[in-house]
């Protein structure tokens, strides 16, 4: 999960800290402030997962955003989630 990291995205977690992720099992939560901020990470994880054999499961992908219009939506390997 690392390599999918730039520090730049997540959210405040303390004044030192933040939080790019919640980790458990096979699943995983990515966290980010903006939509943009989203959509690189997951592209991120989808190459970094992909180069280890792993690919992304697009009916138990979720995308939760707080107030979600029609048009919120992000893209991997060309697939709308």
């Amino acid at each position: 999960m690392r390599k999918t990291e730039d520090k730049k995205t997540g959210i405040t977690w303390n004044m030192f800290e933040r939080l790019e992720d919640l980790e458990f099992a096979d699943d995983i939560c990515l966290i980010t402030s903006t939509k943009k901020q989203i959509q690189v990470k997951s592209l991120r994880l989808a190459k970094t997962a992909q180069q280890v054999g792993l690919k992304i499961n697009k009916k138990r992908t979720k995308l939760l955003i707080p107030q979600e219009n029609d048009e919120d939506h992000i893209e991997i390997n060309g697939k709308r989630i």
